[in-house]
């Protein structure tokens, strides 16, 4: 909607729809700097441009003087502050300026606001038969690796509901959460026959000593490490867990989750019943062909996201996908 209290607005608009634009294409034409043609509608919306030289080359061809002064009038008017001038310099620009803008300001947001990114991400998710034949559920095996802080104490935590989940979310020290369909005490038991968390660490401060901290079930579904707080570290984390027998899709997604540059992601299918590994990504704006992936062996698929000067945060991620046999 129309600022009523712009000036600048209000001589724009008392020239017909027609007359407007066409005198508006003649001046860009004639401009030095040339300008998308959403501008126009931009500025009947109250935007007021910076640029004078075009303002004048505009009120020339309408042959109305009155244009150029309302516009030095909208303009001495109090500068927008803070985050709207920003917003309103960033409208002025070409759409092609627009999408290169976005995706630095989105950057320097990320990295200013999460300095502590995530690099060299890697998942190697595996999908296997359980070891009772006659169970009704698959056992996704999973290695996480990243060079990132840890936090002390750091947690595994395996929720059936999504309050549990959106919990282990604010948990500054769980550095894994997973929502599983199954009952508490079904999920309970069956935790019981897989191989506890393991994590393992290496700081990035030149020492090349691996350290493998002991951790223990702490309560139903929720496994905690000894370990102190690292700022800098190498790590890997390898976890074993139930998934429903028809589970055919493995998401992947970040939250508060920031990586640096690109990840890898291998889907490995050894259980029987699974076939046609396939992958989905989700990227940022801009960046949506900055992804690929390959058939290395029947089962076996990897698949990489992102590349240099890319973060991926908030709704990137990926699906990983297999087919199952009747």
């Amino acid at each position: 909607m129309a600022d009523a209290q712009n000036p600048f607005v209000e001589a724009l608009s008392a020239h017909d729809g027609p007359t407007l634009r066409d005198a508006f294409e003649r001046a860009n034409a004639r401009a030095d700097h040339k300008l998308h043609r959403t501008t126009l509608t931009r500025w009947l919306d109250g935007s007021v441009p910076n640029d004078g030289a075009f303002v004048k080359l505009l009120a020339e061809d309408l042959r109305d003087d009155g244009l150029f002064s309302a516009w030095e009038t909208a303009r001495g008017r109090k500068a927008p502050s803070g985050h709207r001038s920003v917003v309103t310099r960033f409208d002025g620009l070409s759409p092609e300026d627009r999408k290169k803008a976005y995706a630095e300001i989105r950057r320097s947001y990320l990295t200013t606001e999460y300095p502590q990114i995530y690099e060299r991400l890697s998942y190697r998710v595996e999908i296997n038969d359980p070891p009772d034949p006659e169970a009704h559920h698959l056992v996704v095996r999973l290695t996480m690796e990243q060079d990132s802080p840890l936090p002390a104490d750091a947690e595994v935590r395996f929720c059936t509901t999504a309050a549990e989940l959106g919990d282990a979310y604010e948990r500054p020290n769980c550095t894994f959460r997973e929502l599983l369909s199954f009952d508490r005490s079904e999920l309970i038991e069956l935790l019981a026959t897989t191989p506890p968390p393991f994590l393992a660490y290496n700081r990035l401060d030149g020492s090349q000593t691996m350290t493998t901290p002991e951790g223990q079930w702490i309560e139903d579904g929720i496994y905690r490490f000894s370990n102190e707080t690292v700022h800098a570290a190498r790590i890997r984390l390898i976890l074993e867990y139930p998934i429903p027998a028809g589970t055919q899709q493995y998401f992947i997604r970040f939250g508060e989750f920031r990586v640096a540059g690109g990840a890898e992601f291998t889907l490995a299918l050894n259980a029987r019943s699974a076939a046609n590994p396939d992958v989905f990504p989700f990227l940022p704006a801009g960046r949506q062909r900055q992804w690929a992936a390959k058939l290395i062996r029947p089962k076996e698929l990897v698949a990489s996201i992102g590349a240099g000067g890319t973060i991926l945060a908030d709704g990137d991620g990926l699906v990983l996908t297999w087919k199952l046999d009747d």
